[in-house]
């Protein structure tokens, strides 16, 4: 299993309140963390595993249920299969890891480490449902097989429920009572351990803007040709979506892979690593870097040509605004190599006189317009309220975690109140 680098207490720690007793032997794995990745779970989930199987909390006949089936969910539910453990996992699409499927996003394990050594490396190195970067649909494609290989080698520990979604989760006289709705009918499962892996729910609405998630293909900004040029957009948030949607608005026949590997094949050796090593340099969380990315990064993309190599990948047939509450490029709160890439395309963009409107504000609700379209409240270009009417509003603002975790809504504040206090 994953080294842990902290004691196997801090571990489970990390999960459950150790001073709630009414949470005893509930843990929810990687919900507050700052930093979620598909990798970055499965390592959660295999250090709370290894601790867990570690200190003996898990008793020789306890059953573990385990909600959810995404990247955390298939990899500790495994995990305790292979330790000897009975494990059910539930969730409510028909297979592991439905949410990545059939996208063409960039998975990739160690990318949001980038600059640093070996952030490059496409293998993820772990010991169980190990797998290489490529789009989301290859990599769940490869591991739904060998997660499906494992059911049937583990058939007496490993189980997986599918079309079971939980609808209540309650104390039973000191175990665990779920109460799941499967085609039509609640089903009740008694547990000794529940492991909650439901993830982080759809984006956060805003007015009469329709979430679309993130991993799933949708007809907002395609590579299609727009009908009625330029087309205008509004792209809301300074996250890894919010970036990625810019990006994929902005570049002509957009795929994530291949212009992720071809933007850093633009530059020779570690010169893109180093200027962004002297960008990040000394900058704690929040703070805007664009004066930094002047400073390091922009020489170092003129002096190569880059800039000159994106303008031919700049789509004209769209006008596009992007907002945000606080700085566009703000340490931590993207990944380092999204913030280069979207920088080095605003840039190129500028001087391509390719319009990209940069505006600021709380993106409070989006209304019709009269004609058609819609028109965003709360944010402005400088001093001045922003009026343009958009085709198509993006606003990724992060996920509703509380409706997602209805069904245990009771823990689920306790929890988030003690990881805030750990904060």
């Amino acid at each position: 299993m994953a080294k842990a680098v902290l004691p196997f207490a801090d571990w489970i720690d990390c999960a459950r309140d150790p001073k709630e007793s009414n949470q005893q032997r509930l843990y929810f794995l990687g919900t507050f963390d700052r930093r979620i990745t598909f990798y970055s779970q499965q390592v959660r989930a295999l250090r709370l595993a290894h601790a867990l199987d570690a200190t003996n909390a898990i008793a020789p006949g306890d059953t573990i249920a385990v909600v959810g089936a995404g990247a955390a969910g298939v990899t500790i539910a495994m995990a305790f299969a292979l330790m000897g453990h009975d494990v059910t996992l539930y969730d409510p699409a028909d297979n592991v890891l439905h949410l990545q499927s059939g996208s063409d996003r960039l998975l990739h394990p160690h990318i949001y480490e980038w600059p640093r050594v070996g952030s490059l490396d496409d293998q993820a190195g772990l010991p169980i449902l190990d797998w290489t970067a490529g789009s989301g649909a290859d990599v769940c494609a490869a591991l739904q097989l060998s997660f499906g290989s494992a059911l049937g080698r583990l058939s007496d520990k490993l189980r997986f429920a599918n079309r079971h979604r939980l609808e209540r989760l309650e104390r039973h006289n000191g175990d665990w009572r779920l109460t799941l709705k499967h085609e039509g009918a609640d089903v009740c499962r008694i547990k000794q351990h529940v492991v909650l892996c439901i993830g982080f729910g759809a984006e956060r609405k805003c007015g009469g803007v329709i979430p679309t998630d993130y991993w799933k293909q949708n007809a907002i900004g395609t590579n299609a040709d727009e009908p009625e040029a330029p087309a205008k957009y509004l792209v809301s948030g300074n996250g890894d979506g919010a970036l990625t949607e810019l990006l994929r608005l902005l570049i002509t026949n957009f795929e994530h892979v291949e212009f992720t590997r071809t933007f850093l094949g633009m530059f020779s050796g570690n010169t893109l690593r180093e200027a962004a090593d002297r960008s990040f340099a000394g900058t704690a969380v929040g703070d805007d870097l664009e004066a930094s990315f002047q400073q390091h990064l922009l020489p170092l993309l003129e002096v190569h040509g880059i800039l000159d190599r994106l303008a031919h990948l700049l789509r004209r047939d769209r006008h596009v605004t992007v907002n945000s509450s606080g700085p566009l490029y703000a340490t931590a709160k993207a990944s380092q190599l999204n913030q280069c890439m979207v920088f080095a395309l605003l840039e190129t963009a500028k001087r391509e006189n390719v319009p990209v409107v940069r505006s600021k504000g709380h993106l409070k609700s989006v209304e019709p317009a009269a004609g058609g379209g819609m028109t965003a409240v709360g944010i402005a270009d400088g001093t001045n309220p922003v009026t343009t009417v958009f085709k198509h509003v993006i606003a990724r603002h992060g996920p509703e975690k509380a409706a997602r975790y209805k069904a245990a809504d009771a823990f689920f504040v306790v929890h988030e109140n003690y990881m805030k206090a750990l904060c």
